[in-house]
């Protein structure tokens, strides 16, 4: 799990989606527990945006996109004055991208 907070290499998928269905799934409260602070740990991380769309692009699971863009939403929402014009520039060309491949095929979304 704790792999996942390595931000000098991108992240694995695989990994992120173990511990999504850990979180989701698991009866015991203690891997449930250690499974919510390392996702915790790697949304708050100041570069975890920068994995969003390598998430986007490795995952079909519903419950890791979505927390890819929940990550994107909070920078949006809280930090979107913290970064570079040029980085919030890109992130709104991002967005486009994602929304017209959306509307092209809606089974993207399921």
């Amino acid at each position: 799990m704790e792999a996942l907070l390595n931000f000098d290499e991108p992240v694995d998928v695989g990994i992120l989606e173990r511990v999504l269905h850990c979180v989701n799934e698991s009866k015991s409260d203690q891997d449930r527990s250690k499974a919510q602070v390392v996702l915790m740990k790697f949304k708050n991380h100041p570069n975890s945006w920068r994995q969003v769309n390598t998430i986007l692009e490795r995952s079909s699971n519903p419950h890791t996109r979505f927390f890819a863009l929940s990550i994107l939403g909070d920078l949006i929402q809280f930090r979107w004055l913290e970064i570079g014009a040029d980085q919030r520039r890109g992130i709104r060309g991002f967005l486009i991208t994602i929304i017209s491949n959306f509307a092209k095929d809606f089974d993207l979304l399921h």
